[in-house]
């Protein structure tokens, strides 16, 4: 059935139709949430004229003008052979999860892959956009492209970032929550894709703050990228990433979605044995030269979602 469903699906009209107006309706609720506006401004700015930049969900236009038969060319381009990945985890010898494998795939086209994501261009200004709304609290982020899963500065860009603004005892957290009580949280993330996905830092915060949460921000990333982690906070992010990785690959559908990276990202197939021997690696010196080079505050993209424009 799983077979017959990938390479024959009906795509009934009627189901089509409700499936669009959802989708629609989704985004009309985007427009009543800062933290979807935020988003969709940051991806736009960030990846101009490249396929990162474009909504996942679509645009009200391109909904609208969207017809069943473009779904079905996507299908006959895309869902192929040459496309798939299968990904097998419970109690099957390798033989029979083959033989599995090829089932689930035997009824598509061999076809030929898709296109390979094109990199993405490094950025040379710096940009602050503003997007008006009436609240309370506005919402900000600060990114730039980042890494891919396969950056040589993998490791001490994720080490260190644990250090930065990944938890609750992060720099950032302790600089602009706990000492100075500008916003709840605040929280710094890479995220790795086949180019160069976001290194992104978000908040909110009173909109009376606004001004002073952002020098502060930006103060703070400075100094850690000139002076990198403290000894005793790196040796803490390297053991809470070691001794919480088990946690993230202890049921079957986690390490379905772990084993579903390594093969789209053509990563090693010992990755989950690599990575904590790897985190335990990084070094202070590392994780500095590794920001150093990396993370650019004078280029960097900055999205204020509230009812007043920031200062540029």
């Amino acid at each position: 059935m799983t077979a017959e469903a990938l390479a024959e699906p009906r795509f009934d009209p009627a189901d089509f139709k409700l499936m669009q107006a959802r989708m629609q309706t989704s985004l009309e609720q985007q427009k009543s949430s800062p933290a979807a506006l935020a988003a969709l401004a940051m991806e736009s700015r960030l990846y101009p004229d490249h396929p990162y930049g474009l909504p996942a969900g679509g645009t009200e236009a391109s909904l609208a003008a969207m017809r069943p038969e473009d779904v079905w060319d996507f299908h006959k381009r895309l869902y192929v052979a040459a496309n798939a990945l299968v990904v097998i985890v419970g109690n099957f010898d390798k033989a029979e999860a083959l033989r599995v494998a090829e089932l689930l795939v035997e009824k598509l086209p061999r076809g030929t892959r898709a296109p390979a994501i094109p990199a993405v261009p490094a950025r040379t200004a710096p940009l602050v956009h503003h997007v008006p709304f009436q609240s309370a609290q506005a919402h900000l982020s600060l990114a730039q492209p980042g890494i891919s899963r396969h950056d040589p500065d993998y490791y001490p860009l994720v080490v260190g970032n644990h250090v930065l603004g990944a938890t609750s005892v992060s720099l950032l957290f302790e600089e602009i929550r706990e000492k100075r009580g500008l916003s709840y949280s605040v929280s710094s993330h890479f995220s790795p894709m086949a180019a160069a996905g976001p290194f992104e830092i978000s908040l909110q915060t009173d909109q009376a703050n606004t001004a002073e949460v952002r020098k502060v921000l930006r103060e703070t990333v400075a100094r850690y990228i000139t002076e990198g982690p403290d000894e005793t906070a790196l040796a803490a992010a390297r053991d809470n990433l070691i001794g919480g990785f088990p946690l993230r690959i202890d049921t079957n559908r986690k390490l379905t979605e772990y084993l579903t990276v390594i093969g789209f990202h053509d990563l090693p197939l010992d990755w989950l044995e690599q990575y904590p021997q790897a985190v335990a690696k990084v070094t202070a010196q590392q994780v500095r030269e590794a920001f150093q080079r990396r993370i650019r505050l004078d280029t960097m993209v900055e999205v204020v979602v509230g009812p007043v424009a920031p200062e540029q």
